[in-house]
């Protein structure tokens, strides 16, 4: 099963700690992030970065509160198009 969020993840560290946090606390769990999508000037959600999740048993209200909680906005990819 595949997950997508997106997030307010702005930078590479930020990418790398909160990829840390989810994989010590969600160990069977798998985790991308895409940092194309985001910069200045661009309005969350359409300036976001893509957090890919993948594994068996995805705790989406788990993954939504750790990045909550690192300080950063976490949603669900909703099936809409940004212009």
């Amino acid at each position: 099963m595949v997950e997508v969020f997106i997030t307010t993840i702005g930078d590479v560290e930020q990418s790398r700690q909160t990829t840390e946090f989810l994989t010590i606390d969600l160990p069977s769990l798998r985790f991308n992030l895409d940092m194309e999508q985001s910069g200045p000037g661009r309005a969350f959600p359409c300036g976001h970065t893509i957090l890919r999740v993948e594994g068996i048993d995805i705790d989406s209200d788990r993954i939504i509160a750790i990045v909550n909680a690192l300080g950063f906005r976490c949603e669900v990819l909703a099936d809409k198009i940004c212009r």
